[in-house]
């Protein structure tokens, strides 16, 4: 008897665990979208010297889209020729053009071959493929829409205004509007997956998750893509300006009447979980909003060779952060510092003389090289002093010292600094660049100290006024910046 109960106990319990194991995860599902499944045929074109006409199957997850292949399509040939060519496919760049089951239009550009196989299915030999793609399209994006709807993922920023989430009232949305090219939008940022107060929690479970969507009205009439996704250009920018990390929507959605007719996906670079180094407060209402509104009037306006210097300035800035292993972040911020230079910063600043006073003294510095230092040169050296390398030494030689230049970019944007920071800077990036470099206890101060004063470039070039933070005291505090 004592037997029986005992077993009817461990029965009981075992029940019990599954049947609570069953609700949560009823629960966790319910209101969830089932994942994008798409199948249809249509052909893989390499250049314009192969063609595979095939059967396809897409699947996308946008709740768990980390846990699978970013963007992934398989396909399945029946073309006999295939197999005698299957080991010789081209790996790289394929495109592809077809149509779903249901009618709509698929397309997919820079597309990398991951994997291909043979099976007989039923007497018949077929050729499986695997592609990873950089961009898809499902729908005509040449027709005119209501409203887009663009998805960022592990972006955690605040919101400016309630919203019902759940059953409690939270600030959960924002509203800007913008005016570009001649035309008003509106652009509403909202929260997703409840980033407001769950925020710790997704941290912890260490998953990429979609947090913000934005979409974007405008004010007149009918919205085409292009225009929708230029102005979420300049925004994704501003906010990777500022976030720490490159900003990025992978999904977009346009809607018709309120239907979803047309999205497209991304393969692109977004921030990590634990972006940290946050160049304004994103967590508290207002800044954020504040900032694109001003910076979006100035940063549209400037031609694209402008728009990839700041870029690049920035990415670099972000680069050297990534890893703190010493002396790298310094030999990565020197050469950060070298290319925005070029763009900010007039040629009499960073040369001695300019270009025109150099085409000067080109042929007599030609003449006193081959006659001084050619002759002690061996043959193969000799080649380095041909008429463009003769020109590069010489540039070379007027250029100004990096801590020169330094200075002159800080004093072009009207930064204040401490010379010493310049100073400790450059010494510790001449030691890592020519490999006399010994790591001290100090020098990640003097690494932020120089980076900081180069954020405060990237604000004063949008005009920006009002709290970021300064990244040169440890720990950082905020400022005001005017």
């Amino acid at each position: 008897m004592e037997n029986f109960f005992l077993t009817l106990g461990i029965l009981v319990f075992i029940f019990g665990i599954i049947f609570v194991a069953v609700y949560w995860l009823s629960k966790s599902t319910v209101g969830r979208k089932k994942p994008m499944e798409l199948n249809g045929s249509g052909r893989f074109d390499y250049k314009s010297e192969k063609s595979i006409t095939a059967d396809f199957t897409f699947k996308w997850d946008k709740q768990n889209f980390s846990r699978m292949p970013r963007l992934q399509i398989f396909a399945v040939s029946k073309d006999c020729d295939l197999i005698y060519h299957l080991t010789n496919l081209p790996f790289f760049p394929w495109d592809f053009k077809g149509e779903t089951n249901d009618g709509r239009v698929f397309t997919a550009n820079g597309l990398a071959l991951s994997s291909r196989g043979e099976k007989i299915d039923k007497g018949i030999d077929e050729i499986s493929l695997g592609f990873n793609c950089n961009l898809l399209q499902i729908g005509n994006q040449d027709n005119t829409f209501d409203y887009f709807e663009f998805y960022f993922p592990n972006v955690f920023i605040a919101f400016d205004e309630f919203e019902k989430v759940g059953k409690v009232s939270t600030l959960n949305i924002s509203n800007i509007y913008l005016e570009y090219n001649g035309c008003n939008y509106n652009l509403t940022f909202s929260g997703l997956n409840e980033i407001v107060t769950k925020k710790k929690s997704i941290i912890e479970n260490g998953e990429d998750i979609l947090t913000v969507k934005i979409t974007i009205r405008k004010l007149s009439n009918d919205l085409l893509f292009n225009e929708a996704k230029e102005v979420l250009e300049i925004i994704s920018d501003l906010m990777g300006f500022v976030y720490g990390d490159p900003v990025n929507w992978i999904l977009g959605i346009a809607y018709k009447h309120n239907k979803e007719v047309f999205s497209q996906l991304r393969d692109v670079n977004f921030p990590s979980l634990h972006t940290f180094r946050k160049l304004i407060p994103v967590d508290s209402p207002r800044h954020l909003t504040s900032y694109l509104s001003q910076s979006f009037v100035i940063y549209a306006t400037l031609n694209e060779e402008k728009r990839k210097a700041i870029r690049r300035f920035n990415g670099g800035l972000h680069f050297s952060s990534e890893r703190l292993v010493f002396p790298a972040p310094f030999t990565t911020l020197g050469s950060c510092i070298e290319d925005f230079v070029q763009y900010a910063v007039t040629e009499k600043d960073t040369h001695y003389i300019d270009t025109t006073e150099r085409r000067k003294i080109d042929p007599s510095f030609a003449i006193w090289v081959k006659e001084n230092i050619v002759p002690l040169l061996n043959d193969i050296d000799k080649a380095d002093f041909n008429d463009s390398g003769m020109k590069q030494k010489l540039s070379a030689l007027i250029q100004r010292n990096l801590r020169s230049r330094i200075n002159k970019l800080l004093e072009t944007y009207n930064i204040e600094y401490d010379q010493s920071w310049v100073s400790e800077f450059v010494k510790k990036r001449n030691s890592a660049a020519h490999g006399s470099y010994t790591f001290e206890k100090d020098d990640y101060l003097i690494w932020s100290r120089m980076v900081s004063l180069l954020e405060r470039v990237i604000l004063k070039e949008f005009n920006y006024k009002g709290d970021f933070i300064d990244w040169s005291v440890s720990p950082p505090i905020t400022k005001e910046f005017s």
